[in-house]
C-alpha cells in the first residue's frame, strides 16, 4: 500500500481512481455485534478487556474496523480507561466498516 502511494504521489489523479476501484471491488467486512461490544466496553471503562487479544482474533472479530480499534485501545489507555460517552455509530458498507464516535473528557480521566 504505502509503495502504491509512493509510486502514485506524482500522478494522484491515477493513483485516486486506481484505489477507488479496489475499494468498489472489496466486500465488506463489519462486525456490529463486535462493534457495540466495544463501545459499551469503552463506556464503563473496559476496553482493557481487548488488550490481550492476538492481532489475528482482533482482525477476526472487529472486520475491517481491527486497525481503528488498536487506536482507541491507545487512547484509552492513555487516558487511564475513563468511562466514554458514545456520541454515535453506523455501520457504512459503503466505507467498509461500522465508524463510531465517543468522547473521554481528560479532566475525568486524569482527575476522575
Amino acid at each position: 500500500m504505502v509503495q502504491a502511494w509512493l509510486d502514485g504521489r506524482e500522478h494522484w489523479q491515477d493513483y485516486d481512481a486506481r484505489r477507488r476501484r479496489i475499494i468498489r471491488a472489496a466486500s465488506p467486512a463489519i462486525s456490529t455485534a463486535f462493534d457495540e461490544e466495544f463501545l459499551s466496553l469503552l463506556e464503563s471503562g473496559q476496553a482493557h478487556r481487548f488488550t490481550g487479544y492476538t492481532a489475528e482474533r482482533l482482525e477476526r472479530e472487529a472486520g475491517n474496523g481491527a486497525q481503528e480499534i488498536r487506536t482507541w485501545l491507545v487512547m484509552a489507555a492513555a487516558l487511564g480507561h475513563a468511562p466514554a460517552r458514545r456520541l454515535a455509530y453506523e455501520a457504512l458498507p459503503e466505507w467498509l466498516t461500522g465508524m463510531g464516535v465517543a468522547v473521554i473528557e481528560p479532566e475525568t480521566a486524569l482527575h476522575g
